[in-house]
C-alpha cells in the first residue's frame, strides 16, 4: 500500500494497494485469491481514491513456456492454464461483485483496476508470433481480466500513476 502526500502540504494523494504476480497452475491452490479480495473490500470499500494495482503474471501459463523439458510439458495444455486463472480470477474479485451486489448503483464502490501483463501472460502472444496458425486461436483476452472491469496494461509498457511508473 502506498500514500503519496503532494509537495508543499499534507494532500493526501491515492491509496495504492499491489497485488504481486499470483502465478496461478492447474492444481495448485488458489484460495489465497480469496483472501486477498477479501482483504481489499474489508480494509478500503467505500473509501475514496483506492487504486487497486496487479503486477501480471496472475495465468502462469506453463503449457507455453520456452523453458519446459519435453516430459515438464508432458499433460499441460492452454486450456488448463486459461481455465485455472479464470477461476482464481473469479475469486479474487467476487469480494468486490459480492460487496456491491447488495448496494444501489449509486452506492457501490468500484476502485480503480490496474493489471499490469507480466511475462507469463506474454507466453500467449509470444507463441502465436512464433506460431501464426494459432492467431485467433489464442489470445490473452481469454483471460477474464478486462471483462472483469479491470484495465490491462501491455507486457512492458510504462504505465504512471501518481507519480508511480
Amino acid at each position: 500500500m502506498w500514500r503519496g502526500v503532494a509537495s508543499g502540504g499534507a494532500v493526501e494523494l491515492a491509496t495504492h494497494v499491489v497485488i504481486p504476480d499470483t502465478q496461478i497452475e492447474p492444481g495448485d491452490p488458489d484460495d489465497f485469491c480469496t483472501w486477498v479480495g477479501k482483504y481489499i473490500v474489508d480494509q478500503f470499500a467505500g473509501k475514496p481514491n483506492i487504486k487497486i494495482k496487479h503486477l501480471g503474471d496472475h495465468a502462469a501459463m506453463n503449457s507455453l513456456s520456452v523453458h519446459n523439458t519435453p516430459e515438464e510439458a508432458e499433460g499441460r495444455t492452454y486450456e488448463d492454464d486459461i481455465a485455472a486463472a479464470n477461476t482464481a480470477w473469479k475469486k479474487l474479485n467476487a469480494p468486490l461483485v459480492r460487496y456491491n451486489a447488495r448496494r444501489t448503483p449509486d452506492k457501490q464502490w468500484w476502485p480503480q483496476r490496474d493489471l499490469y501483463l507480466g511475462n507469463h501472460e506474454n507466453h500467449i502472444p509470444r507463441t502465436v508470433g512464433q506460431t501464426p496458425t494459432l492467431r485467433g486461436k489464442l489470445t490473452v483476452s481469454d483471460l477474464d481480466y478486462e471483462r472483469s472491469g479491470w484495465t490491462v496494461h501491455p507486457f512492458l509498457d510504462v504505465h504512471r500513476d501518481d507519480g508511480i511508473a
